[in-house]
């Protein structure tokens, strides 16, 4: 599969500004905050996965 100039175009316009925003965020975190943060969150993953099902939208 080949993304096509129209479809990286079309992808841009929708998941640039996301990137932009996420970027922006980031900037102001060292290398070792975001370390910290990433272990956080990984170590995190299965108690979030565990509960989301008790979500009411979770199905």
């Amino acid at each position: 599969m080949t993304v096509t100039p129209a479809t990286a175009e079309a992808v841009g316009r929708i998941y640039g500004p996301i990137a932009e925003a996420g970027h922006r965020l980031l900037t102001g975190y060292s290398d070792a905050d975001l370390e910290l943060l990433t272990g956080f969150l990984e170590a995190d993953r299965p108690g979030t996965l565990r509960n989301a099902v008790l979500l009411p939208f979770a199905g």
